[in-house]
């Protein structure tokens, strides 16, 4: 089940930490929620809370958006990726939006994106300037 919910709970905080990358603090993630510039969604297993997804609306190509920002959270019997990703399309769907995107570092869910019909939009590099 997934809820909107940005409350700073200790469970939001929990999936806060876990996105924390060295271009990314907590510090950061937790403001762009306090703000209101990402949403959050609880995502709920028999009645308990397992993941979070930070999302917000933008354009791609003139078009609306749905874009995924971070996701954490883990559960040892559910395919999170395989459920949830889905119902935020549904969700996506009933906010307007004609697409969704979402960009991982990982390149396992990169396989896995692609089998469910996603496809590489485009390569993002990064290089940081002494």
């Amino acid at each position: 089940m997934l809820i909107a919910d940005n409350r700073m709970t200790p469970e939001l905080e929990r999936d806060l930490e876990s996105l924390v990358e060295d271009d990314a603090p907590l510090a950061w993630w937790r403001r762009q929620v306090e703000l209101g510039a990402l949403g959050v969604i609880a995502v709920h297993v028999e009645g308990e809370r397992v993941a979070s997804v930070l999302w917000r609306l933008d354009q791609h190509g003139g078009r609306p958006c749905f874009v995924i920002c971070g996701a954490a959270g883990n559960h040892p019997r559910f395919d999170l990726m395989g459920s949830v990703l889905p119902a935020l399309e549904r969700y996506a769907r009933e906010l307007g939006c004609d697409l969704v995107r979402w960009h991982t570092r990982r390149r396992g869910l990169v396989a896995r994106g692609q089998a469910m019909g996603y496809g590489a939009a485009e390569f993002v590099l990064l290089k940081a300037l002494a």
